[in-house]
C-alpha cells in the first residue's frame, strides 16, 4: 500500500491506498511543521482488518501533493529520513492531463487528475469545484486539455475577515455538515453573517457554473470537492454530478502509478 498524503492550507489529509481496495485508513490532521509527527502517531495506532496496522515508513512509498511549502518540504525530508520512497506531485511532472499551467497549485492537479480518472464521460468536459480555505473552479474539455479556471476566498476566510475587519462583528464558524433546510434571513447578528455567507456561496457557484458553461462545448459533468463540498451541494441540489473529498488523494494515488517514478 501506498501512503497518498495531500498538505492543505489547513488540514493535511491522508490515507492508504491500494489498486484493489482503494483508500483505506483515511485521516487528517492540522497542517504544520509537525504534519509528519502527527500523521505517523496515527498511523501507529491504525488497525485495518482488526488487526495492529504497524506502518513503517521504511521502504514504503509515500505520495506528496502540498500547497504549503515549509511544510510540504518538511514532510518530505521526515519522511525521507524513515527511509521511505516519497514521490511529490507537481504541474510539470504529471503525465494525464495536457495544457496544466506550471504554476497550478499541486492540490489542483491531483483534483484534476482525481476527477479525470474517476469521473469522466467520453465526449464531455469537465468542471471541478474545490470549496476548502479557497474556493477554486477549473475546466478540463474532452480531450484532457486543462483549460481556464477561477479562484476565490473560501467560507471561513470569509467570517474571518468579517469578524477581524468589522470592530463590532463576532467570530462565526459554518459547521461543513450545517442544516440548509430552513436558511433564511437572520434575525440576530450570528444567524445574518451565517446566511449572508451561505447565500454568497450559492450565488457565486451559480454564477461560476454559468460562466465556466459558455467557455466549453458540450455539457460537463460538474464535479465538488472540499471540506465545504458537501454543504454547498445541499444549497444546490442536483447541480453535481459527483461530490468527492478524497478526490486530490484519488488523483494522487493515480499519479503515483501513472509516472515513470523518480525520487525527489
Amino acid at each position: 500500500m501506498k501512503l497518498i498524503v495531500d498538505i492543505g492550507n489547513t488540514n493535511t489529509k491522508y490515507c492508504l491506498w491500494s489498486e484493489d481496495g482503494g483508500a483505506r485508513a483515511v485521516g487528517k490532521v492540522s497542517t504544520s511543521l509537525q504534519s509528519f509527527q502527527l500523521v505517523e502517531a496515527e498511523l501507529k495506532s491504525i488497525s485495518l482488518d482488526d488487526k495492529p496496522l504497524a506502518w513503517q515508513f521504511k521502504d514504503a512509498e509515500v505520495v506528496v501533493a502540498s500547497v504549503v511549502p515549509d511544510c510540504g518540504k518538511a514532510f518530505v525530508a521526515a519522511a525521507k529520513e524513515r527511509g521511505a520512497l516519497v514521490y511529490v506531485i507537481e504541474a510539470a511532472t504529471q503525465p494525464v492531463l495536457k495544457d496544466m499551467p506550471k504554476e497550478m497549485g499541486a492540490d489542483r492537479v491531483a483534483e484534476a487528475i482525481g476527477a479525470w480518472s474517476a469521473y469522466r464521460k467520453d465526449g464531455r468536459p469537465m468542471i471541478i469545484i474545490g470549496f476548502g480555505t479557497a474556493s477554486t473552479l477549473f475546466t478540463i474539455s474532452s480531450d484532457a486539455s486543462v483549460g481556464g479556471g477561477l479562484i476565490g476566498p473560501g467560507v471561513k476566510m470569509l467570517l474571518t475577515a468579517l469578524a477581524r475587519d468589522c470592530a463590532l462583528l463576532p467570530e462565526v464558524r459554518l459547521p461543513e455538515s450545517g442544516d440548509v433546510s430552513d436558511l433564511a434571513l437572520g434575525h440576530t447578528t450570528e444567524t445574518q453573517m451565517r446566511a449572508g455567507v451561505t447565500f454568497m456561496f450559492k450565488g457565486m457557484v451559480q454564477a461560476w457554473l454559468a460562466q465556466a458553461r459558455l467557455e466549453l462545448k458540450g455539457e460537463p459533468v460538474v464535479v465538488a470537492t472540499g471540506g465545504y463540498s458537501a454543504l454547498v451541494a445541499r444549497l444546490l441540489p442536483g447541480v453535481f454530478d459527483a461530490v468527492d473529498t478524497t478526490l486530490a488523494l484519488k488523483g494522487a494515488a493515480f499519479i503515483a502509478d501513472s509516472i515513470d517514478k523518480a525520487k525527489v
